[in-house]
């Protein structure tokens, strides 16, 4: 599990500038079980790349590889449930250039 200061309870470290420019705050994280999600397919599109990944039960991360062409683009995310319904969007997403 990855914790942020955006998950502090009543206090907003949520914009990257905030964190750029070292705003003096500090809270705490409200913890609890976690909820199941039905999470079944992982599906990504960035610029022309459309991917879609089956996950095993428990998965914890979707990794795909893209050749995507210069300039600026749009990445959306997808999880679907085992009825191939959208239920939510990845929070967070890691990219690397591979050369």
């Amino acid at each position: 599990m990855m914790l942020t200061a955006c998950e502090w309870l009543d206090i907003f470290i949520d914009q990257q500038k905030q964190v750029r420019r070292a705003d003096l705050k500090n809270g705490w994280w409200e913890l609890e079980k976690g909820i199941h999600l039905d999470i079944t397919t992982a599906r990504i599109r960035i610029g022309r790349f459309f991917g879609r990944k089956k996950l095993p039960q428990n998965a914890n991360h979707a990794t795909f590889r893209a050749r995507l062409a210069k300039g600026k683009t749009r990445l959306h995310t997808w999880f679907d449930d085992s009825r191939g319904q959208p239920i939510v969007g990845a929070y967070y997403v890691h990219v690397r250039k591979f050369s």
